[in-house]
């Protein structure tokens, strides 16, 4: 090639490569302001005193979390309030712009005023003094605590708690631990949580213990496994040994109450024997494949935060109990499971102790032994199979294999200027997508409705498509 081709290609390279960096500033630009659009409206338009609800029509003239609820009303099980206010801490990270730390101080606010008196949440927050509600909230003004509302009890079930202590600790630490209010709640929620803890380290499903299956060791649901989680960050944001030392106690519960073998999984509750418990009608003890599966996790979770060794030890008999465990799965299942894929292989939910068999409950409280046998109502309602996936198995090989200093090094590592151009060539389609699909006022609307769930999924994509661009190849 002569040297007067070498200069026309390296001109034309240059060129190319300019065109490219303008494109890139330019949808970097529009996913900034489309950001800023559509935190805007939800904060202003949709938000209660900087709470929301898990949907709302686009006219904003009805609107649910789990179930209907008023105007007055915000969620606090995800993904609700706390959900969408650490996406917005998220979004301060990436950007430093304050539209969006504003909004998780207003979300972190919602939560503060529907704290209960314990320093727990339960599922929803009621801001209208006149609707009967009986929750005694913490924070709430004489006016607002009449001798009815009563009721007092917290629930770890569905993160609930979990999340909105993570909210504050995330706003806490980010405000720079000088809002007293938002400090004092956040510490409020922890000794709340230390105190449900039983001395096993296990935690209820609710606190104060109800008398009905509120009051076991609950694994359902991630209740134990989230817990965990807050008193691991809890202890990374405060550096308070209290909340390590209750994460390890957590972490041993799950070892002592791990079933033997050959069923070496875990039940989804255990009494106080602790022996696996019927909690619900349709919830029978067995050992639950959904359980084992997220106590594996915690448990890796547990060995890479804080380098214990014993959290590695049940590990190799769940993956091998879950592999025996594998089983067809029905093909009506699918009928019933309107957004799932189809998929041959997989887990049940729940297997018989004793005999692994697949068993189903109903709202007889018998046990079943076939998905056919449960009413239409059941077959509906609840999660019965789960496809398999080799992502455990492979991450406990990797982690021994390499050991925790290099498997954390390599984890944690920048991305390199190859996998990060790949990362964002791959998000850039999906990033013009979610920004032409913001309407003019700044929603994304499905099927007439407002979803929570799309808004926040919207906002992590766009976050992390700045973040990746911002960065220097």
């Amino acid at each position: 090639m002569t040297k007067c081709n070498r200069a026309l290609l390296t001109l034309a390279t240059a060129t190319l490569t300019l065109g490219l960096a303008a494109c890139e500033a330019s949808l970097r630009e529009r996913a900034l302001e489309t950001l800023r659009t559509a935190v805007t409206y939800h904060r202003d338009s949709v938000s209660v005193n900087g709470g929301y609800l898990w949907r709302y029509t686009a006219d904003l003239t009805d609107q649910w979390g789990e179930g209907h609820a008023t105007r007055s009303q915000v969620w606090v099980q995800p993904p609700g309030t706390p959900r969408v206010g650490l996406r917005y801490v998220k979004l301060w990270q990436a950007t430093g712009d304050s539209l969006f730390l504003n909004a998780a101080r207003d979300a972190a606010s919602a939560l503060i005023y529907g704290q209960l008196e314990c320093g727990g949440w339960t599922y929803r927050i009621e801001f209208n003094e006149s609707a009967p509600e009986d929750w005694l909230y913490r924070n709430a003004t004489a006016s607002h605590r009449p001798p009815g509302r009563r009721r007092n009890v917290g629930t770890f079930d569905d993160n609930t708690t979990q999340e909105a202590t993570r909210l504050l600790m995330a706003v806490d630490a980010e405000t720079g631990y000088t809002d007293r209010a938002i400090h004092e709640a956040a510490i409020v929620a922890l000794d709340y949580m230390l105190e449900a803890q039983f001395a096993n380290g296990a935690w209820p499903q609710r606190y104060p213990l109800p008398e009905e299956y509120g009051r076991f060791y609950t694994f359902n649901d991630n209740s134990i496994n989230d817990c965990i989680d807050v008193m691991l960050t809890a202890y990374e944001t405060y550096a308070d040994r209290r909340w390590l030392t209750s994460a390890l106690a957590g972490g041993d519960f799950i070892i002592a109450s791990q079933y033997a073998a050959p069923q070496s999984g875990w039940a989804q509750q255990y009494d106080e024997d602790l022996e696996p418990a019927w909690a619900r009608s349709f919830e029978p003890p067995a050992i639950c494949s959904a359980v084992t599966l997220r106590n594996v996790d915690t448990l890796l979770n547990l060995y890479l935060r804080t380098g214990e060794d014993r959290f590695l030890a049940p590990i190799p008999a769940a993956l091998e109990w879950l592999e025996s465990s594998v089983i067809d799965i029905p093909a009506g299942y699918f009928a019933y499971r309107s957004s799932a894929t189809p998929y041959g292989r997989g887990w049940a939910r729940l297997y018989e102790v004793g005999t692994n068999r697949p068993i189903f409950g109903d709202r007889d409280s018998k046990l079943h032994y076939t998905f056919d046998e449960i009413s239409e109502e059941r077959k509906r309602g609840y999660s019965w199979y789960r496809p398999c996936s080799a992502g455990r198995a492979e991450k406990y090989q990797q982690i021994v294999g390499m050991g925790r200093e290099e498997y954390l090094a390599a984890r944690d590592a920048s991305l390199t200027p190859s996998t990060r151009r790949a990362r964002i060539s791959e998000l850039r389609p999906r990033v013009r997508a979610v920004v032409e699909s913001l309407d003019s006022h700044g929603r994304w609307v499905d099927n007439g409705m407002i979803e929570m769930r799309t808004y926040v999924r919207n906002l992590a994509m766009l976050s992390e498509y700045l973040e990746l661009v911002d960065k220097p190849i």
